[in-house]
């Protein structure tokens, strides 16, 4: 194996362009076991050629297209973040190239927007949380709870702090992993969350 620090990036399942990879300046995740993780993608945003910006308008960086990063050596990356491109930041200062940041979160961002307040009557814990997964555009791999339950309330809560409630109560886990949710045992859930990506 070559000890060279390499990094691979692609978007929506696509390799990203020689071009691109060129221009990209620096990469950046940051993982968080409470928030969503964060990725930052930036890249020099002008063509000396024609004098016009490069990325900025680009379509493969608009919000909402997927992001997936691998870090590592050469012939020895892993993927470090699969996530959601959320925002673009332009940046121009004097005697500098101007430079655009690709922002983003990994899938547990969706669950973590906005607080809900609705009710959920004769469903399992484990149907609630395959409605809220299919809610967020998630898949879901859920194993049943076996417990018919006649009312629960999500009173002002964000889908994920009301999925880990309900998760605490019965001995379960819930977590995100690139486009899927799993609500589990606890044993298993931490089983899975330690699998390297694959």
């Amino acid at each position: 194996m070559t000890f060279l620090p390499d990094l691979h990036i692609r978007i929506n399942g696509s390799d990203l362009p020689d071009d691109a990879q060129r221009d990209v300046k620096a990469v950046t995740v940051h993982e968080d076991l409470d928030a969503a993780s964060m990725f930052a993608i930036e890249l020099y945003n002008w063509d000396q050629n024609t004098l016009a910006f490069t990325w900025s308008d680009d379509a493969r960086f608009a919000p909402g297209n997927e992001a997936e990063i691998w870090m590592g050596y050469v012939d020895a990356l892993q993927k470090v973040m699969v996530g959601d491109i959320t925002s673009l930041e332009p940046a121009f200062q004097a005697d500098e190239i101007p430079q655009v940041t690709v922002r983003g979160y990994d899938r547990r961002h969706r669950l973590l927007r906005g607080r809900q307040t609705r009710s959920f009557t004769k469903m399992k814990d484990s149907a609630i949380a395959r409605q809220i997964a299919g809610d967020a555009g998630l898949q879901a791999r859920v194993q049943d709870s076996h417990v018919t339950l006649d009312y629960v309330l999500q009173h002002n809560q964000t889908d994920m702090a009301f999925l880990q409630d309900r998760a605490g109560r019965i001995g379960y886990e819930v977590f995100v992993k690139e486009k899927t949710l799993y609500f589990q045992p606890r044993q298993n859930a931490m089983k899975e969350a330690v699998t390297p990506y694959r």
